[in-house]
């Protein structure tokens, strides 16, 4: 508990000495932008996933097509025992099998209900950029008003 609470007392020191004054100084024109990148970025990310995972789906489909035209029935007298085989044929049917579970468990995958939930997120960053867009608007008619407000109040006198 003592090196916890030193820990936390020695990262609370270093925090005192960050400039937080610039936290605030980002205009709403940064934020939206940001806020596009981030879109951008996450339909890549969705895009680069689903190819991915395609991708993966084809070469375990095709590799588990092709291994077992090297399987071939044993023409000498076949026990059903391992070791009655050839050391090659075991590895060959070792491998068809990882191709098989391999191909099972991409099938099981939920990579459809993440890039669902991906494409989801993406509208919830295009409704902040039309929320943002609609701030932005809202901040440039107060300022707007900002800067006629004191000039009617000396009209007014």
């Amino acid at each position: 508990m003592s090196v916890s609470h030193e820990t936390q007392k020695r990262i609370m020191s270093e925090l005192k000495f960050l400039n937080w004054s610039s936290y605030g100084k980002f205009s709403n024109e940064s934020h939206q932008l940001a806020t596009q990148k981030l879109e951008a970025e996450l339909q890549n990310w969705r895009a680069c996933i689903a190819e991915y995972v395609s991708s993966q789906m084809s070469y375990i489909e095709a590799l588990h097509g092709w291994l077992p035209k090297f399987v071939t029935p044993e023409t000498e007298s076949y026990t059903g025992a391992w070791f009655s085989l050839r050391p090659s044929k075991v590895n060959m049917i070792l491998s068809l099998e990882i191709c098989h579970n391999w191909l099972v468990c991409l099938d099981k995958l939920p990579d459809k209900d993440v890039t669902c939930a991906m494409k989801s997120f993406g509208k919830d960053v295009q409704a902040l950029m039309v929320q943002q867009g609609k701030e932005h608007q809202q901040k440039r008619k107060v300022d707007g008003l900002a800067r006629k407000y004191p000039r009617k109040v000396l009209a007014l006198k």
